[in-house]
Formats: C-alpha cells, sequence, structure tokens
C-alpha cells in the first residue's frame, strides 16, 4: 500500500496481522549476515472496516515511530512497546490466556471475558504507579490478588492461571506487566469474533 525510503505499510486481516508481523521479523533476522545489525521494527494498529483507512496508517506509523525511540528492534502494537522476543513470548501468552476464558465452547475454562475486562481498570492503577509513580496506583496489586482469588475458579485449570499471574503481583516485577495490556487486548479481540 505504501513504501517510503525504508519504512512500508502493510494493511490486512486483524486475526492475520499478529502471526503477520512474527513472521515478517524471524524472516527479517534470517537474512542478516552474520555480525550485521540492521534493525527491524513494526508499529500494528487494528482499526474497524469503516475507519478512515488513511487514519490507520497514520496510527501505525506513529507506533512504528514509538517503537524505534524505544531502542529500535522492536514492535509497538496498539501502544505496547516490546523487543521482538518479548512480543512473540507475549503472543503465545496470550494464545494460552485465550483458550482459559470460559465460554460456550469451553465450560470449563478458569476465567471469564469479564474477569480480563476487569484487569484493563487494574492495569490503569498499574500504570499510575509505574509510569506517574503516583502511590495511588500501588492499589493494584492489592485489587489484583482480590480479584484473582474472587474470580478464578479453585481447580487444576484456575491454579495454573494463578500461577501465571504472580508476577503481576510483585511491585517491581517488570516480566509480565509491560506487555500484560497486549495480552489483553489480543485476548478480547480474539474472542469477539
Amino acid at each position: 500500500v505504501y513504501s517510503g525510503g525504508d519504512d512500508f505499510v502493510v494493511v490486512g486481516a486483524w486475526d492475520r496481522v499478529f502471526k503477520f508481523a512474527d513472521e515478517l521479523s524471524s524472516q527479517w533476522e534470517g537474512l542478516m549476515p552474520e555480525g550485521e545489525r540492521l534493525t527491524f521494527s513494526a508499529g500494528v494498529q487494528i482499526t474497524n472496516p469503516q475507519y478512515p483507512i488513511y487514519e490507520g496508517i497514520d496510527q501505525a506509523l506513529r507506533l512504528l515511530k514509538n517503537a524505534k525511540e524505544e531502542g529500535r528492534n522492536r514492535i509497538d502494537v496498539m501502544g505496547v512497546v516490546m523487543e521482538w522476543g518479548t512480543y512473540r513470548e507475549a503472543l503465545e501468552k496470550a494464545k494460552w490466556f485465550k483458550d482459559q476464558v470460559r465460554d460456550r465452547d469451553n465450560q470449563e475454562g478458569p476465567i471469564t471475558i469479564g474477569f480480563l475486562y476487569r484487569m484493563y481498570d487494574i492495569l490503569e492503577q498499574y500504570n499510575k504507579w509505574h509510569t506517574d509513580r503516583d502511590p495511588i496506583g500501588l492499589q493494584y496489586a492489592s485489587q489484583l490478588a482480590t480479584h484473582i482469588q474472587r474470580n478464578i475458579k479453585d481447580n487444576p485449570a484456575g491454579d495454573e492461571v494463578k500461577a501465571c499471574l504472580q508476577p503481576l503481583l510483585k511491585v517491581g516485577d517488570e516480566t509480565l506487566l509491560p506487555h500484560f495490556r497486549f495480552i489483553l487486548d489480543w485476548v478480547v479481540l480474539m474472542k469477539r469474533d
């Protein structure tokens, strides 16, 4: 659709763009000769079909700029910037979380889509602390602990989800929190169909 210098834009189906970005990045890495350090950065914006394409492209280009400003060789997916390895791990974690959501096809799922929507509010609290250093944001850990205790089934699958969410409870643990917003967005998008 667009190409300028070494930047280009791809427009595609929202449910395939995540895997496409991963595959493109992996292929790019495979093309680089030993010792070469050329980077590949991306910006991914999801919009609805009625949204003006030029607006979506402008948003994606802003996300690309964010990814480059964070240190290059990264992807910014709907406002969450990650290195490619982290993106791959987050994508796998998102796929796993999707399989844990209780719905008509998975009556035994240990979490509900409502659980995930409440996680957005908890992440906002985390961001108050992490970004603004607002002490009120530290409430996210206690809110999350209560949310987990009240809403995840006590069974082996629920215990697995609880174990997966444990890093989120540790104030200052940056292994899962910075990209958990992407995981939530991905699962919610995939569960819409």
